[in-house]
């Protein structure tokens, strides 16, 4: 009654499966990381407009209001709208950004804040930053050599 398996060992058609499934898995990662996609170059503390769904032809392609971003955790973003505060969590296609207008500037003007653009000055410090941990390990590295 009883008759027992043939053989444990892996036949030729495993090997071959495994192959195919190996080019399969390779083509779907090279689509995933193809030659359009690109990080997103978004900083908290930006403003940003969020993406509406299109309701009617008269729909604008984005929210009229701004929002701050709070957060950014790989391509999940955080963001508060400026009006009411009300928070919203999205991937980074959805937003974009904004510059601070003209209007923006006289009235922080008015208020006795800085108008200039504090993100230009944040990646110039972070270069510089760059530059001088570069410098001071090629200076280690200088010295390793010579002893």
């Amino acid at each position: 009654d009883y008759t027992e398996r043939e053989s444990t060992t892996k036949c030729s058609k495993d090997k071959l499966l495994n192959v195919r499934d190996h080019q399969y898995k390779m083509r779907v990662k090279s689509n995933a990381e193809n030659k359009f996609t690109k990080p997103h170059k978004l900083m908290i503390g930006d403003y940003v407009l969020l993406k509406q769904k299109k309701v009617n032809k008269w729909t604008t392609p984005y929210e009229p209001v701004r929002y701050i971003v709070l957060n950014i955790k790989g391509s999940s973003i955080w963001a508060r709208r400026v009006t009411d505060g009300r928070e919203v969590c999205r991937d980074s296609t959805c937003f974009k950004f904004v510059k601070r207008s003209k209007r923006h500037g006289k009235q922080a003007a008015q208020n006795g804040q800085a108008t200039w653009d504090w993100r230009g000055s944040v990646l110039r410090k972070a270069k510089e930053g760059i530059r001088k941990a570069v410098v001071q390990n090629q200076k280690k590295q200088s010295k390793a050599s010579w002893v």
